[in-house]
């Protein structure tokens, strides 16, 4: 079953699994989650070039660690 929204069950399953894990073992490491669309070339209607992905990714973890 394909996710379209980051709420769906497989996104909840990743964030707070690895969000629990962090807690369970008391690792000072900060976490997230990134919901991506599908490819272009897997969606031609509403998916992104991978270049265009790795981009918002790498600006959006950058963003969020210089606000640390």
């Amino acid at each position: 079953m394909q996710s379209y929204y980051a709420g769906t069950f497989i996104c909840n399953e990743v964030l707070y699994g690895v969000l629990n894990f962090v807690d369970r073992y008391d690792l000072s490491i900060k976490t997230g989650f990134i919901h991506v669309p599908l490819l272009l070339t897997q969606d031609p209607e509403q998916g992104m070039e991978l270049e265009t992905m790795v981009e918002a990714v790498e600006i959006a973890i950058t963003v969020c660690l210089e606000e640390l």
